[in-house]
């Protein structure tokens, strides 16, 4: 990073790129493994990190993303040394052969080029190369699938890093991201956002948040510093809502990500133990102030509702999985839904109540999507 590179004023208006990147990093570390990052919770943040890679680190348990950092027009594929892609794709892969990353096949370590939005729409298409690479295993069937300027990139790339054309480049290649910054205002608008899903209570406050942390890092940047969760935590006593250790009342599961939640149910025949066992949990289910399962299409929703009911067989509130047929039971674990769990094949409307239950629950003579009057089921969980 250049000695100029972290001026401007201490608030987001004012602040350079390599900030603004810092503080991305830092919204990662206040919403821990909501954030949805590959290697889970990020832990920590430095700049001028040691290292070839030394513009910014971003830790995990286990894993490290080292951040070379371009701002501007001049950002674009060019094969020459002293260009700003040039400069950096050198340092991404010294710094990646020296060790600096594990460019093991399950590392989830990674270098990084960041760029801002200006950089040319060449950075992109190169951050799609990648992404190509990432599906490959052997460097000359990647080569020979890359196709027009990308083929062109293919045979120029181990001349100019003076590396042979094998799987060890081919390693680098599948360990080197792209990360593309929107304009600061969209950027800024962002982060806000993310800020306010986990709890800050409105875009002013969201705001101040993000200006104290540009302030820390301003502090911290020219002097190879760092920041954690407790450091961060510190600094913005005073910033109601923002995200604490632990899941709150409201969270349902704790998974890094709605994917590996959908892959967990779906691997498991049983009831996972802490599916149920959590104590946040528990109180929230036990009272009457209501759980939102939130997901995808296709992220587990359904599923996720037919598991509580299987933990729970005598809970007095019916699981109504909305669209979930006989035949998905069994990826549940059970050839038979639970006494507190029914499907439906149709609805008229997709906020509308069943129009039809698939028979699978009868209490008494009535349907189980509408519990006779006088019946136990006091709730009804849906899932739509």
């Amino acid at each position: 990073m250049e000695p100029s590179s972290t001026g401007g004023r201490a608030n987001w208006a004012g602040a350079a790129f390599e900030l603004r990147l810092g503080v991305e990093f830092c919204v990662y570390i206040l919403m821990g493994e909501y954030a949805g990052l590959p290697p889970g919770a990020a832990r920590r943040v430095q700049f001028q990190a040691p290292g070839i890679v030394d513009d910014l680190a971003l830790e995990f348990d286990g894993a490290t993303w080292a951040v070379q950092a371009k701002s501007g027009s001049s950002v674009r594929v060019e094969w020459s040394p002293d260009s700003p892609f040039g400069k950096a794709l050198h340092q991404l892969y010294r710094g990646a052969a020296s060790g600096q990353i594990d460019l093991a096949a399950g590392s989830l370590d990674r270098v990084v080029l960041a760029v801002d939005h200006q950089a040319d729409d060449s950075i992109t298409a190169f951050g799609q190369w990648l992404e190509q690479a990432r599906q490959h295993y052997e460097w000359e069937r990647f080569a020979a699938s890359s196709t027009g300027k990308k083929r062109t990139w293919a045979q120029k790339l181990p001349a100019f890093l003076d590396a042979p054309a094998d799987e060890k480049l081919l390693a680098f290649l599948k360990h080197l991201y792209v990360q593309r910054a929107p304009a600061p205002d969209q950027w800024q608008s962002e982060l806000r956002g993310w800020l306010l899903r986990e709890g800050v209570p409105d875009n002013d406050t969201a705001e101040r948040a993000l200006d104290l942390l540009v302030a820390q890092l301003v502090q911290i940047a020219p002097h190879a510093g760092q920041r954690d969760y407790e450091a961060l935590r510190r600094a913005c006593e005073d910033v109601s809502g923002l995200p604490r250790p632990g899941a709150p009342p409201f969270r349902l599961f704790r998974q890094p990500t709605e994917d590996e939640l959908y892959r967990a149910l779906q691997t498991y025949d049983v009831r996972m133990e802490p599916f149920i066992e959590r104590p946040e949990l528990a109180a929230a289910l036990d009272s009457d102030q209501g759980v939102l399962v939130a997901g995808r299409p296709g992220s587990g929703k359904s599923h996720a509702l037919v598991k509580l009911a299987l933990a729970r067989p005598a809970w007095p509130v019916l699981v109504v999985a909305r669209h979930f047929c006989a035949v998905s039971w069994p990826s549940c674990g059970v050839s038979t839904p639970p006494t507190n769990c029914c499907g439906t094949t149709s609805t008229t409307s997709p906020t509308s109540s069943p129009t039809r239950c698939c028979g699978w629950l009868s209490r008494g003579t009535a349907c189980a999507c509408s519990p006779p009057t006088g019946s136990s089921t006091g709730r009804t969980w849906r899932s739509g």
